[in-house]
């Protein structure tokens, strides 16, 4: 869609294309911008994840910085294509090459890398560090789920960052692919209708590294014996050991309700560096020929880890 104050152009410094928004001088975007500054369809799941972790480690970066961007949905993060387009392309017609006298040669994204950045701070707060209580008002913003957005009622903006990013998780990837579900668990948190019940931005990059390693080490080789570290992010595989293994009450942990554990049963059963107490654990007790496959549990609302 063209806009009125926007144009395509090429850098002299490297040669790249690039876009030139016109704002109104003393705008709160070009102090945004100046502050943050420094001298193609989804093939496969990973892209997928990556481009999750690269936009909450974005969102860690903005708020770290006191920046609340209060739009950051779909149509406002870019992803930049040039890795992907070795001859480049036309600004309009990314399908042609910049001269529009041929197809545009284009990589596969399963296999190129590429970088996402958030764009249009045309609404965004920047808080210095001692401001408190850093809140906000407006109803602006291209995402009109948002519950907590008012013109009267001041609000946290950076909750509401969360809100937003979790609400294009769930469009774009959960609603739109079949084979990502693994993801709802994460969504669902950031997209809680009461502000307080969200991770802040640091908390859900924390949550969506640990969902990889364990999609990453369900992936690998099953004759392979899995890292401490890839059993540490298991969610209450601590719960599993201390209650089962150590105080033999099974019991001491209810486990809510619509929760996945993952599990390798060979692991928690056979691997005697998995307690602190070798000694007194006996695989006996449970399969003596475990295989070394990951198994999932879908919880009900009294499971409980003896259950497994």
């Amino acid at each position: 869609m063209a806009r009125h104050n926007v144009i395509d152009a090429t850098r002299i410094a490297d040669g790249k294309l690039v876009y030139i928004k016109q704002v109104k001088t003393g705008d709160e975007e070009i102090r945004i911008a100046s502050t943050l500054s420094d001298d193609p369809d989804f093939e496969i799941v990973e892209n997928i994840l990556d481009c999750g972790e690269q936009i909450l480690e974005g969102l860690v970066f903005l708020h770290e910085q006191g920046v609340a961007h209060r739009d950051c949905s779909y149509k406002n993060i870019m992803m930049d294509a040039t890795a992907l387009y070795p001859r480049g392309h036309h600004p309009v017609d990314d399908m042609r090459l910049p001269d529009i006298s041929d197809w545009a040669p284009v990589l596969s994204r399963a296999n190129t890398p590429v970088r996402y950045y958030f764009t249009d701070f045309g609404i965004s707060t920047l808080f210095s560090p001692e401001a408190s209580p850093k809140l906000v008002l407006g109803e602006d913003g291209l995402d009109d789920e948002v519950p907590e957005l008012s013109d009267t009622v001041p609000y946290d903006p950076f909750k509401v960052d969360i809100f937003i990013v979790g609400n294009m998780f769930k469009k774009q990837f959960v609603d739109t692919f079949s084979n990502v579900n693994f993801l709802n668990r994460i969504v669902r948190k950031m997209v809680q209708r009461e502000p307080s019940s969200r991770p802040d931005a640091a908390e859900a990059l924390r949550d969506w590294q640990a969902m990889r390693r364990i999609l990453a080490a369900l992936a690998a080789d099953p004759t392979d014996e899995p890292t401490l570290d890839a059993l540490r992010a298991m969610p209450f595989l601590q719960a599993i050991r201390d209650t089962v293994v150590h105080s033999g009450d099974g019991t001491a942990v209810a486990i809510p309700a619509g929760t996945s554990v993952f599990v390798n049963v060979h692991a928690v059963h056979l691997r005697e560096d998995c307690w602190a107490q070798a000694a007194e654990f006996d695989p006996d007790r449970f399969m003596k020929h475990d295989t070394a496959q990951w198994m999932s549990f879908g919880l009900g609302p009294r499971q409980c880890p003896a259950r497994l």
